[in-house]
């Protein structure tokens, strides 16, 4: 190798580069194409109220779209013919789109649109690996307009992922890389990712991990006609909307089983997932420093049915349980969940739900859902505890798509006072006391507004404003808390007052601005800029205003 091409090879690798063969992540942008694709009314069926949906399902609907691309505008057409390239080898399609940097190394193939694998190796069988090494380089700022403090931190992370499928059935995945930061620690620190990083956490100044972190994905699932089963730990969401209602990417990953069933117009989701349940630390004498940590556990299924090409609708329950190891009651996919949770002698957290998608007219998207934690029919408009109800409700739209590249989403989420709260604290919808629902809490509504502008083929902006207030709990003279059904993490205890209404508590508002862009340079080589805005006024009265921004640039090979 060539000092000219040491030189650009070291500038390359202190960006991102890993594989994207296979089942694509929750994120991946193709999830947001095919929504829109469905909005427009080019593809019927898609629903995306859980993600990631698998590769054979994304390859399916690609090869349905390539049929129709001279519909599409120029940026979404330029779009599927990206996509189409990355998903080439689950569509059984030509290998002449992808390129090995290993053996025989070609700097120059990092501008191409081809897909880039350090090294990958596949047949006309549907079997194949892609091994990739891959690190990223982040710098964040902060700037606390209150306190006229601000911060810097520059974050990088380093690994390797090892992705394939045999016989285009079995699929696999395994992920593992390390991290470290240098600057403040607050801006890593209020990075999701990072909050229940156990090297991370550790911030005894003496402590060398106190800098550095980790983490792994990895999975393995066999897809047939029909059926998929899956068992791994990735990122799962659920729930329709920008601000995910059932299980957000805020909490730790979970380890997981998962089972599908999708025939003519009905599916079948089950989910059974390991949570992290209260943290308890202690210091011996002898052994040194204790963690222990309760397990608890999330159990999903849904039905869904697609009556019709423009309208879907499902059924669904939830169970959070602990306290216990592993509870074959659940096992069974198939059984009632609430009727199980009442034989189990009422020990656990029982959820039902129902949502619907329509499109009401090309370009135009109607979604919702509503969810019951707890209900009493006698009780019902009283104000009391135990009618805990969510409401969701919202519109997607593209009015313009073919003339003005421009989207909109409008959402409104309405959080009872008590829901996602258990009286048995092992029993809340959390993980690592992280709520699975993102920071929305119980006694609590909240409005988004976003807008998504391609003017470029390759570039996509996303600017986005949320309102929520919320009633949280209050203190009286003593310092005992009144409790308002405000907080996640406590439910209704003995003395409380069981008749509480919408909203009754401390007021607190939230602002949130947000501003994001992405360019594709070339095929995998993007640039990106996110910037942010908090404007709230807390429980205490105090005033926060920070912004934050995070730039820099990413290659995916």
């Amino acid at each position: 190798m060539n000092i000219k091409k040491l030189a650009l090879l070291l500038l390359v690798l202190p960006f991102v580069l890993f594989a994207q063969a296979g089942n694509p992540s929750y994120d991946h942008p193709v999830h947001d194409f095919l929504n829109r694709m469905e909005a427009a009314g080019f593809i019927d069926g898609y629903s995306g109220v859980e993600l990631p949906v698998s590769g054979k399902t994304v390859v399916g609907y690609l090869l349905e779209l390539e049929e129709v691309k001279r519909e599409l505008d120029r940026a979404d057409r330029e779009l599927l013919k990206n996509l189409i390239i990355e998903f080439q080898f689950e569509a059984g399609l030509s290998d002449k789109q992808i390129n090995n940097f290993f053996p025989g190394l070609k700097i120059k193939e990092i501008f191409s649109e081809k897909e880039k694998y350090l090294y990958s190796v596949h047949d006309s069988e549907g079997s194949g690996l892609f091994i990739n090494f891959h690190t990223s380089l982040k710098s964040g700022f902060r700037n606390d307009f209150i306190s006229d403090n601000s911060n810097n931190a520059f974050i990088t992370t380093y690994g390797g992922s090892i992705k394939g499928a045999l016989n285009n059935k079995t699929a696999f995945y395994l992920k593992a890389q390390n991290g470290t930061f240098m600057g403040d620690r607050i801006i890593p620190s209020e990075m999701p990712s990072l909050q229940y990083n156990f090297h991370f956490s550790q911030i005894d100044p003496d402590n060398v991990n106190s800098r550095y972190f980790d983490e792994t994905e990895g999975y393995l699932s066999w897809t047939g006609e029909n059926v998929s089963v899956k068992i791994g730990r990735d990122r799962l969401v659920a729930g329709y909307g920008s601000m995910k209602t059932i299980l957000s990417d805020t909490p730790p990953p979970m380890d997981y089983l998962k089972f599908d069933l999708n025939y003519s117009f009905f599916t079948f989701s089950y989910i059974h997932g390991k949570l992290l349940g209260e943290y308890n630390y202690s210091v011996d004498t002898v052994r040194g420093s204790i963690r222990t940590i309760d397990d608890k556990f999330w159990v999903y299924h849904r039905f869904g049915f697609n009556p019709g090409p423009a309208f879907s609708f499902g059924v669904g329950e939830i169970i959070i349980y602990g306290n216990r190891t592993f509870d074959l009651s659940y096992l069974n996919p198939l059984n009632f969940f609430k009727s199980i949770e009442h034989f189990n002698q009422d020990r656990d957290n029982s959820m039902i739900f129902i949502d619907f998608k329509s499109r009401l007219y090309p370009g135009y998207s109607l979604f919702g859902s509503f969810l019951i934690d707890d209900m009493n029919f006698s009780t019902i408009g009283k104000g009391s505890y135990q009618n805990q109800f969510l409401w969701n409700i919202g519109i997607y739209a593209a009015p313009f798509y073919g003339c003005v590249p421009l989207e909109f989403e409008f959402q409104y989420v309405r959080i009872e006072p008590y829901v996602f709260t258990h009286r048995l604290e092992e029993n809340n919808y959390t993980s690592y006391d992280l709520s699975l629902v993102s920071s929305l809490q119980p006694n609590s509504h909240s409005m988004m507004f976003k807008v998504f502008w391609r003017p470029l083929e390759r570039l996509d902006i996303t600017a986005s404003f949320s309102f929520t207030e919320h009633g949280a709990n209050g203190e009286d003279e003593s310092g005992r808390i009144i409790n308002y059904g405000g907080d996640i993490h406590r439910g209704i205890r003995e003395g409380d007052n069981v008749t509480i209404y919408f909203l009754d508590g401390v007021k607190e508002y939230f602002h949130y601005y947000r501003l994001k862009a992405e360019y594709e340079i070339f095929n995998q080589i993007f640039m990106l800029l996110d910037l942010s805005l908090n404007d709230n006024i807390l429980a205490n009265g105090y005033h926060e205003k920070i912004l934050r921004s995070l730039y820099g640039f990413k290659i995916k090979l």
